[in-house]
């Protein structure tokens, strides 16, 4: 998959976390025209990223900013539902860390 500059993963951990979102959104891609259609939850793409280990990612392994984008990027080329609901779960979990600190 490629990136636009400046986009592209750089570290091993940004290309890692593009090639798991990536594999996740090939799956979410063929269910992606009837979940928009049924208006039903991407939830294929959703387990495919919990098996890939891509969501342990973003949850315990504490994955920074720039990969959380680049993964969003990957998922929503497969599923632009999947990686709203992805971006808006980082954006949940960044807040309450952001919370904890206080």
């Amino acid at each position: 998959m490629s990136y636009p500059a400046p986009y592209a993963p750089a570290s091993p951990r940004e290309i890692r976390a593009a090639e798991l979102a990536s594999a996740a959104a090939a799956v979410a891609a063929q269910h992606a025209a009837r979940h928009d259609r049924d208006g039903s939850f991407p939830v294929e793409g959703l387990a495919a990223l919990a098996e890939s280990g891509y969501l342990r990612l973003v949850t315990r392994e504490g994955a920074s900013v720039s990969e959380m984008v680049l993964g969003s990027l990957a998922l929503a080329k497969g599923d632009a539902s999947l990686g709203l609901v992805v971006a808006m779960l980082n954006a949940k979990i960044r807040k309450k860390e952001k919370i904890k600190k206080k």
